[in-house]
Formats: C-alpha cells, structure tokens, sequence
C-alpha cells in the first residue's frame, strides 16, 4: 500500500495567515497613529519647544500653567457652549427635516437633493462661500437685511464675540444638519 503523503504549507495553516495578512495595516496605523500619539504625551510631560529640541523632563507643570490660564478656561468654556448649542440646534432641525423626508409630496427629490447639498460641498468651497456671506464690507446677508429696512450700515459676524459665536453654530449645523436627518 502506496499512501501519498500529503504536503502541508504554512499558508495552509488557519491560525498563519489571518495575522500575515493583518500585519502590515498594524504597522502602519502603530506608525501613523501609535508613534505620534506616544511622542504627544512625551512632549507634554517636556520643556520641549521647535527651538530647543532638548528633551527635559517638567511633569505635569505645562499642564498646571494650562489650567491656570484664564484664556485657556474661557476658550473651553466657549467651546462648551457652541458645541452644546449646535448639537441642540442640528437635533432640532434634523428631526423636523427627517419628518418632512419620510412624508410623500411631489418633488421629493428635489428636497433630497438641496438637504443633502451642504453635507456634499467641498469643506474647501464652503469654507469660501461661508468667508464671503459673512464677510464685513460685501456680505449678502448685510445686503438682504438693509433692503428690508432691518439693517442701516454692516455686521461685523466674525469681529463681534457674539456674532461670531452665531456664525459658527450656524456654519456647523448648516454642515452637519442633512447628514443627522438623513
């Protein structure tokens, strides 16, 4: 009785070849993203600056003049607050455009279409359109509002705190608003 034997490869082996093939996307993402992440928090525990790039260890002291800072506790603090106005305007709006969508109307997809606009723009682009509706001198806003008798002279949107503060809630939920309803 001749019996064959059969050849065994690595490759053939279940538990070889899932973590050959795994390997090089966890190289990359330990190099893109694991690396820089462990030399984040080395620079921070550092003196570390672009111009002396001598490493000295300082602890946690760059993170106890950061919380004594005023400005840095106001910036949280209006980071706080837009993110928290945003987030209650896109629900707002997002759960009165989704009730609009499901309903059957002619012309559905039009609406589609405009709802979905903003989300598919270019960052770039409305980044563009957004700088010049808002801007001080030449703003389309400003011209709309003094033809209807509500305006006399320009907003400043971004050189005012408050207007400022308007303008980013209304930029982010005009971005984020279709892909929430949607």
């Amino acid at each position: 009785m001749n019996a064959v034997k059969e050849r065994r490869y690595l490759a053939d082996r279940e538990g070889f070849l899932g973590p050959v093939f795994l390997l090089p996307s966890v190289v990359y993402i330990v190099g893109l993203v694991g690396i820089p992440f462990f030399l984040a928090i080395a620079y921070s525990l550092s003196d570390v600056t672009v111009g002396k790039p001598t490493y000295h260890y300082v602890g946690l002291r760059n993170f106890r003049a950061i919380l004594a800072d005023h400005t840095f506790l106001q910036s949280i603090l209006h980071t706080v607050f837009i993110t928290a106005v945003a987030m209650v305007a896109v629900v707002i709006m997002a759960t009165a455009l989704a009730l609009v969508l499901v309903q059957n109307f002619r012309g559905k997809w039009v609406v589609r279409v405009l709802v979905l606009l903003p989300w598919t723009t270019p960052v770039s682009l409305a980044t563009i359109v957004w700088l010049w509706l808002l801007d001080s001198l030449f703003s389309p806003i400003d011209w709309v509002l003094r033809q209807l008798g509500l305006l006399h002279g320009n907003l400043h949107w971004l050189g005012n705190s408050q207007l400022a503060n308007a303008s980013v809630i209304a930029v982010h939920a005009w971005r984020i608003v279709p892909l929430a309803a949607v």
